[in-house]
């Protein structure tokens, strides 16, 4: 629900389950609802968890049956969806956030949750295998990235460039991936019709780091955790840390 109202607003919440019992025209909530309800949902969840209380063990894919970092995971949500408040209700948003901070969110990697694949499972972070194949413009692979973006990454010196973005440059082997910043070139939108010339040169979307059949899908981590914990310090909610330590 939290991903489908950031989405879309305004959707069946409260009566969105009541199918079986002949709901078949749920009513809208609002998103102020929605989100309320979601960061009372979580506070009472993670005050009920335990660590004597009994698990799934092996079968809970993201913590193996550790309560405690399925608490973790609890105010984790909790302070992101505080934030996401922050210039809307700045009320609730601190109450909650700071109930989230002092409950205890994710600070070591072990806590991340994600979800892990094998070379033997159908990984859906990987789907675009034939991106290396060819430039032919009529391929799929065609997506190229916008100059909006690239410009932004290049004049910002985002690190992020190197993970999201390539340039295949053909070599006597076939094509080989150029991650360099400056070979990363966005196409302008709307400017053309058809393909330019140089089409090949373009900056797409990068399968290089994660189109692998391992590659885990995350869900919510610890570096997302102490980024808000940093900008929960900045607002003045909090001083149990500075925000360069948190950010750090």
């Amino acid at each position: 629900y939290h991903i489908l109202t950031d989405a879309t607003g305004d959707v069946p919440y409260s009566e969105a389950m009541g199918a079986l019992e002949g709901v078949l025209e749920p009513k809208y909530d609002t998103q102020e609802f929605i989100y309320k309800d979601m960061l009372n949902e979580l506070d009472e969840a993670a005050a009920s968890l335990t660590p004597d209380m009994p698990t799934f063990g092996s079968a809970d894919v993201f913590y193996n049956g550790d309560i405690v970092k399925w608490k973790k995971f609890a105010y984790t949500l909790m302070l992101r969806l505080a934030m996401r408040l922050s210039n809307k209700d700045e009320e609730t948003a601190r109450t909650y956030a700071l109930k989230a901070i002092t409950g205890g969110v994710m600070t070591e990697i072990e806590d991340i949750a994600y979800l892990k694949y094998n070379a033997q499972s159908t990984n859906p972070r990987a789907p675009f295998n034939e991106y290396q194949a060819t430039q032919d413009p009529d391929n799929a692979q065609g997506r190229k990235l916008g100059s909006t973006l690239i410009n932004q990454f290049k004049a910002t010196h985002d690190p992020r460039i190197y993970v999201l973005s390539v340039v295949w440059k053909p070599t006597e082997n076939g094509y080989v991936p150029d991650t360099t910043m400056a070979a990363q070139k966005g196409m302008v939108p709307g400017s053309i019709l058809g393909y330019p010339p140089d089409f090949p040169t373009y900056s797409e979307y990068s399968p290089i780091w994660w189109n692998r059949e391992t590659s885990p899908l995350i869900i919510l981590g610890p570096a997302e955790a102490q980024l808000l914990v940093a900008e929960a310090v900045l607002r003045g909610w909090y001083d149990g840390v500075t925000e360069k330590a948190a950010y750090d």
